[in-house]
């Protein structure tokens, strides 16, 4: 039913327009993030988030303070995610989905749901671009030939070539933006694709630029979730090692990555490098 409405707005769209894209003829639709879809734009990708679910039944998952309700995206997050998309653009260019446009839906078009959904609760679809559909995710997947072969044909076939080279793209990006003293906090397979591009930038934290207001900032709880970081990274790591088959430990990954650092000097202070150099050293 909501797709539709998303097809409605979609084809209305200034990017739609610009990139002459067929609804209909869609190539891809992720299996991970069922609120999403993906349509193919020249060499990139554009990524449709908050289309409402493309699979199973129409569930709703709330909590206090953040909710993913029937696959849709709230406009504040989609507001939130496209300033801090613009942000970590002009720094680091294709190492993150870059947010090109936010589609408000009318609230005449909610009439079916409006009862389904959370006071304050406002769907937005937030197009994005990405170099690659797959997420990391999407390797343990239906979608896993396709995601593999998406990999390997960006980072290389040979097993440990994929892997090194997956492993230093990623962990540079979060070595720089940590530099910055920026922080995504909510890294896990499915918001990396298969390119080493970072996803899902709504909570993605950055000195001085508003925050959810239910987030708790402090000194303790931003080195904390700095730490939490490294671990969130080594067990991406740990997990993709695994499905090649590559028996490993977080210890060994720690020391690959510090091995990996060639500039050491610039990040040896911060906090998510003293973490994967304590835990390198580990027993």
């Amino acid at each position: 039913m909501f797709q539709d409405i998303v097809k409605k707005y979609l084809e209305n769209s200034k990017t739609f327009k610009a990139s002459n894209i067929v609804f209909n003829n869609r190539k891809y639709i992720s299996y991970f993030h069922g609120r999403e879809l993906c349509f193919k734009n020249n060499q990139k990708w554009l990524s449709i988030k908050g289309t409402g679910w493309n699979y199973g039944p129409p569930y709703i998952f709330t909590a206090d303070h953040d909710f993913n309700c029937l696959g849709l995206m709230d406009y504040s997050n989609a507001l939130r995610e496209k300033k801090i998309s613009d942000i970590l653009k002009k720094k680091f260019p294709d190492k993150f989905s870059t947010s090109l446009e936010i589609i408000k839906i009318e609230k005449t078009d909610l009439t079916k749901i409006k009862n389904l959904l959370p006071k304050n609760f406002l769907p937005a679809i937030l197009i994005r671009e990405v170099s690659s559909p797959y997420r990391l995710k999407d390797l343990f997947l239906k979608s896993k030939s396709s995601a593999l072969k998406n990999l390997r044909d960006y980072f290389g076939k040979n097993n440990y070539m994929t892997l090194t080279r997956l492993q230093n793209k990623v962990l540079h990006t979060i070595l720089n933006y940590h530099s910055h003293g920026y922080l995504h906090d909510m890294l896990d397979l499915g918001n990396i694709n298969t390119h080493g591009q970072i996803l899902d930038l709504e909570y993605f934290y950055i000195p001085k630029t508003k925050y959810p207001k239910y987030f708790k900032i402090s000194e303790k709880i931003l080195r904390n979730r700095k730490e939490k970081e490294a671990i969130y990274f080594l067990e991406i790591m740990y997990q993709i090692s695994e499905l090649f088959n590559k028996k490993t430990c977080l210890r060994d990954l720690g020391k690959k990555s510090i091995q990996m650092i060639k500039n050491k000097g610039k990040f040896k202070n911060l906090i998510f490098y003293k973490t994967l150099k304590k835990i390198s050293l580990s027993k």
